[in-house]
């Protein structure tokens, strides 16, 4: 009840209670996370946290990193957006879904060629930094 006090705390949102969001799920499934980036005034993109595990126990994965991001804006709503941990949300398109509202073409039509050209233009972007640091921690 100690652990789940705390996320609830820490966690908390509109939505519900700390144990039901998603960063609230995923800390009392894995623990703290070995190091967390928090970005909440990136001009081009909703606040988002993207979280490092060296290791998780479960299927003794290495470097885990999970993004959660406020789509709406709401006060400490954040959703899990992209994660490498198996069986948890994958979306390979993680990087438009954070960024979409400065991009005016949709990635649903795009050919893999001009998706991995938006994602490496985020990376030599001055303003995007989710995929450097996603990139950072691999």
């Amino acid at each position: 009840m100690k652990y789940a006090y705390a996320v609830d705390k820490t966690y908390r949102s509109q939505v519900g209670y700390g144990f039901e969001t998603d960063r609230g799920y995923i800390y009392l499934k894995y623990g703290m996370p070995t190091d967390l980036v928090t970005r909440e005034s990136e001009p081009t993109a909703p606040p988002y946290e993207i979280w490092f595990y060296d290791h998780i126990d479960q299927g003794k994965q290495k470097n885990v990193r999970f993004i959660f991001y406020i789509p709406s804006l709401a006060h400490n709503d954040y959703e899990l957006l992209h994660s490498t941990c198996i069986g948890e949300k994958n979306n390979p398109k993680w990087f438009y879904d954070l960024y979409s509202k400065r991009n005016d073409s949709s990635i649903v039509n795009m050919q893999p060629a001009q998706i991995q050209e938006f994602y490496n233009s985020l990376r030599n972007s001055f303003d995007n930094n989710a995929v450097k640091i996603w990139e950072e921690f691999k």
